[in-house]
């Protein structure tokens, strides 16, 4: 049924959602090294531009309270957390 089918989106945007915050949590420890920003100056802006992005999307999280109107049929949210994984793993590797 229809609820079942909002529950599991919004199920699977809350898998992605907390992968990208285990990525970021990581990526963020590294990256807020100023040697790291040093060595690799290009890497690191890369980086703060996409803890923006993570930034403000979980401020957005927080305004809209409502998890379940929040994560059911938003394709830009599943799509700016496929983008942030994807990034965030360019920025381990980049720093593996």
């Amino acid at each position: 049924d229809a609820w079942s089918l909002k529950l599991s989106a919004v199920a699977e945007t809350l898998e992605l959602w907390v992968e990208v915050q285990a990525m970021w949590k990581y990526v963020e420890a590294v990256y807020s090294s100023s040697d790291i920003a040093i060595q690799l100056p290009l890497a690191a802006k890369h980086f703060r531009e996409l803890s923006k992005i993570w930034e403000e999307l979980m401020t957005k999280a927080l305004e809209a309270r409502q998890i379940v109107q929040h994560c059911a049929g938003n394709d830009s949210l599943r799509s700016t957390l496929s983008h942030l994984l994807n990034q965030l793993s360019v920025c381990q590797r980049t720093i593996s």
